[in-house]
């Protein structure tokens, strides 16, 4: 289901952080139970040869939009600038170029929330304004 990047939050921008650093889908396993909103996302291991091996691991390293021991670096790491505006809303941007005569693409998100405004638009800059996420997580 496409979903606006604006609008992502918890294991949907989890998600959408992983396409954009370059996974694959087939390379994260989800896992929601019936009935519940939430959802946890599990990456799929790969054997020497590079074939799934059919084990999963989890951690801080894909809960990118609740831990900043996951997200921050991401977003230091990508130079995203962030700053706040006077009713407490994040305003997240990142521009692909400075050179004289040419600011280059400009990407910018908002939320409420420092992290997630920052992830949504690394998100952007590389998914678009739109992302296909998984009918579970939208």
């Amino acid at each position: 289901m496409k979903v606006k990047t604006s609008k992502l939050t918890g294991a949907a921008l989890d998600w959408a952080v992983c396409m954009a650093k370059g996974l694959k889908p087939e390379d994260i396993y989800i896992s929601k139970w019936p009935g519940l909103k939430n959802a946890s996302l599990f990456r799929r291991n790969r054997d020497e040869d590079g074939n799934l091996d059919g084990s999963y691991t989890t951690g801080p390293d894909l809960l990118f939009s609740r831990s900043w021991e996951a997200g921050g670096p991401l977003l230091s790491k990508e130079r995203i600038s962030r700053t706040i505006d006077h009713s407490g809303l994040w305003i997240a941007y990142w521009t692909d170029e400075y050179t004289e005569g040419d600011a280059g693409k400009l990407w910018m998100q908002c939320d409420r929330s420092e992290l997630v405004a920052g992830l949504r638009c690394f998100v952007a800059s590389r998914l678009g304004d739109e992302v296909e996420v998984p009918d579970d997580l939208a």
